[in-house]
C-alpha cells in the first residue's frame, strides 16, 4: 500500500514537473517561458496545449536518410530529440557510406518491417533511387542496368496506411559529380565549369563560353561525359516520374533541393521542366523546389511538427550587410534572401518586420564599426528574452575576428543556434531547424532531457562550424600534405593517428574560444572526433558535459 502511495505521489510529481507553466518572469533555462506582451501570430495556449500533448504522446517518425554522414542521420536525430520525437532509422549497416552503396533491398524490408511503428515517413528518394548522395552523381553500368526503381515500397506503404503522411525528397543533381579522391579533382573542376558554361552557349549565346568549351571537352574524357550526361537524364526521368506519385495520392509531400549549382547550368532547364510539370500536374501545393541537400530531412522534421501541432514559428531577418540580400553564393543558384525565405516559410514559418519569435541574424564580413553594431543588436535581442540564431556566412579570419568579438559581448550557450557549416543553403537550413526546436521549447515548461540535447547540439555545432573549420581543419590539411595524405581519402593506417591529432587540437581550442559552456555549472567537452568518410570533411563529435547541471 506505502508502495502505491509513493509511485502515485512520483507520478504526480513528474506531471507537475513536466507541464506547470512557470509565471515568474526570469529567463533561467529550465524555467522559462516567452513573454507573452510580445504580439503574437499563434495562439500560445493552442500552441502549448498542442506539445504538452506531444510530450505525453511522443510522435514516431521514421528517417529514410540521404546517406549514412552524420549531417543526415544524426543532425536529424537531435532536431527530433529536442522537440521530443522519436526518429526511427534503418541499422547503419545497410544504409551504406561514402564508398559503398545503401542497401536498397535491406532498407525497403525494413521499412516494411517497421512502418506500423510510426506515425509518418521522411524518406529520401535519393537513397531508394541510387543507394546515397555520393552514388547518384555517379553512373555505373553494373547498378543501373540491373535496377530501375519503380517506388513500388511508397505505394504499397500507403495503400496499407492511408492515414499516415509520406514526405520524400531528393536532390537535383549539383554540376559537378562526387570526389573519391585527390584525383578525381580536375575531373570535378572541368565537368562544373562545363555544365555552367554550355547553359550560357546553348541558350544565351555567349561566345567567350563556345570558345572555352572547346578547350573543356579536349581535357574531359569521352567516357566520363557520356556517363554524366546519363546520370543526369536518369535523375531527371525518377524526379518527373515522382510527381505522378503525388498526383495519384501516393504521397503527401516532395520537396526537391537543388544540390551544388550556379546562376547557370543544366540543372537550371531541369528545374524549369520539373516546374512545368508540377503545374500542369495540379499538385504545386505538394510538391516544392528549393535549394541545399543535406539539410532537408531537419527541415521536413520541423514541417511535420507544423503541420501536426500548428507551431507557426515567426522570424525577423537581420543582415549585417542589407546588400548581400541578393548575393548569390558559391554553390547557390538563387539570392541569399530567396534561400533564406524559402527555408523559413516551407514548412510553416513566416518573415516579420516586428515582435518576431526568432531573431535570425546573418553574419557576412564587414568592417569592424558595422560588425559591432550587429553584435550590439545580437545582445538587445538576447536581453529581450528572443530566440536568436546565428547564421554565419564568413570563413578563416573574417569567422575568428567574429566569433571572438561576439564572446566578449554575450553568452555563447544562449543562443538558440550557430550555423556556419558548408554552403549557404546548409548553413540556412540546419540554422532555421535548429531555432525552431529550440524556441518549441521556450513555449512550454520542459524537463533537462530536452535541454540538454539543445545544448549538446549548439555546443557540437561551435565546435565543428567554427573552431574546427575556421582553425583546427586548415591546421590538420597543411600537415596531412607535408606527408603525402590525400585529405579526400585518410588510409586505414593513417586514421586514427589523424582523428587523435584533430580532437587534441579541438581540446586545445574549445576551453579557450568557448569559456561560456566551462563556467562552473556547465563543463563541455569533446570526448571525441571521428572521420566516418574517411575525409577532413565530414567529422563526428562526441561532446560529454561533466558537471551535468541546466537549471
Amino acid at each position: 500500500m506505502k508502495k502505491c502511495v509513493v509511485i502515485g505521489i512520483l507520478t504526480l510529481c513528474l506531471f507537475l514537473t513536466l507541464f506547470t507553466i512557470p509565471n515568474n518572469g526570469n529567463n533561467d533555462f529550465g524555467n522559462e517561458i516567452i513573454d507573452n506582451k510580445n504580439a503574437r501570430d499563434i495562439s500560445i495556449n493552442k500552441y502549448m496545449e498542442g506539445f504538452k500533448n506531444q510530450y505525453k504522446n511522443p510522435m514516431n517518425i521514421m528517417l529514410v536518410p540521404l546517406d549514412n554522414r552524420p549531417s543526415s542521420t544524426y543532425y536529424g536525430e537531435k532536431i527530433g530529440r529536442i522537440s521530443r520525437i522519436n526518429i526511427l532509422m534503418p541499422p547503419v549497416k545497410i544504409i551504406g557510406g561514402k564508398t559503398t552503396r545503401g542497401n536498397v533491398e535491406e532498407i525497403e524490408k525494413w521499412v516494411r518491417e517497421n512502418a506500423n511503428k510510426v506515425d509518418s515517413f521522411i524518406i529520401s528518394a535519393t537513397m531508394l533511387n541510387h543507394g546515397g548522395l555520393m552514388h547518384s552523381r555517379n553512373y555505373t553500368d553494373d547498378y543501373y542496368d540491373s535496377k530501375v526503381y519503380d517506388f513500388q515500397l511508397i505505394k504499397d506503404i500507403k495503400t496499407q496506411y492511408p492515414e499516415k503522411k509520406i514526405y520524400l525528397y531528393d536532390t537535383i543533381q549539383r554540376l559537378a559529380g562526387s570526389v573519391w579522391t585527390i584525383d578525381d579533382i580536375n575531373n570535378y573542376k572541368n565537368i562544373l565549369e562545363w555544365a555552367e558554361l554550355i547553359d550560357k552557349a546553348d541558350n544565351f549565346d555567349d561566345q567567350r563560353a563556345k570558345e572555352r568549351i572547346k578547350f573543356l571537352k579536349s581535357v574531359i574524357s569521352k567516357e566520363y561525359l557520356n556517363k554524366y550526361n546519363i546520370q543526369r537524364k536518369l535523375n531527371h526521368d525518377l524526379k518527373l516520374k515522382m510527381i505522378e506519385l503525388a498526383e495519384d495520392g501516393y504521397v503527401d509531400y516532395i520537396i526537391y533541393s537543388q544540390e551544388d549549382a550556379a546562376e547557370y547550368g543544366l540543372h537550371r532547364l531541369e528545374q524549369e521542366e520539373l516546374k512545368n510539370k508540377i503545374k500542369t500536374s495540379g499538385v504545386e501545393d505538394k510538391v516544392k523546389i528549393t535549394c541545399g541537400a543535406d539539410e532537408i530531412h531537419m527541415n521536413l522534421i520541423n514541417l511535420v511538427i507544423h503541420e501536426k501541432y500548428n507551431t507557426n514559428s515567426t522570424f525577423k531577418i537581420n543582415y549585417s550587410d542589407d546588400s548581400k540580400k541578393d548575393f548569390v553564393a558559391t554553390f547557390e543558384d538563387r539570392p541569399l534572401e530567396q534561400t533564406v525565405k524559402e527555408h523559413v516559410e516551407w514548412f510553416g514559418g513566416k518573415i516579420v518586420e516586428d515582435n518576431a519569435e526568432i531573431e535570425f541574424y546573418i553574419y557576412t564580413p564587414v568592417e569592424k564599426m558595422r560588425m559591432d553594431m550587429f553584435i550590439s543588436d545580437i545582445t538587445r535581442a538576447l536581453e529581450e528574452g528572443k530566440s536568436v540564431a546565428i547564421i554565419d556566412i564568413s570563413y578563416h579570419d573574417d569567422k575568428i575576428l567574429f566569433m571572438k568579438s561576439l564572446d566578449e559581448k554575450i553568452d555563447l550557450s544562449k543562443l538558440a543556434t550557430y550555423s556556419s557549416w558548408n554552403t549557404v543553403s546548409n548553413m540556412v537550413g540546419i540554422g532555421v531547424s535548429h531555432a525552431v526546436s529550440y524556441n518549441n521549447l521556450k513555449n512550454i515548461k520542459h524537463n533537462t532531457r530536452e535541454l540538454e540535447v539543445h545544448f549538446n547540439f549548439l555546443y557540437e555545432r561551435l565546435i565543428r562550424d567554427y573552431i574546427y573549420d575556421a582553425i583546427v581543419r586548415p591546421e590538420i590539411i597543411d600537415i596531412l600534405l607535408s606527408n603525402g595524405i590525400d585529405q579526400y581519402n585518410i588510409e586505414n593506417e593513417n586514421l586514427e593517428e589523424v582523428e587523435q591529432s584533430i580532437t587534441k587540437k579541438v581540446n586545445f581550442y574549445e576551453e579557450k574560444l568557448l569559456g561560456d559552456f566551462h563556467n562552473g555549472k556547465v563543463d563541455y567537452k569533446v570526448k571525441n572526433i571521428t572521420l566516418p568518410w574517411q575525409r577532413m570533411f565530414d567529422i563526428k563529435v562526441e561532446v560529454a558535459n561533466n558537471k551535468n547541471k541546466f537549471k
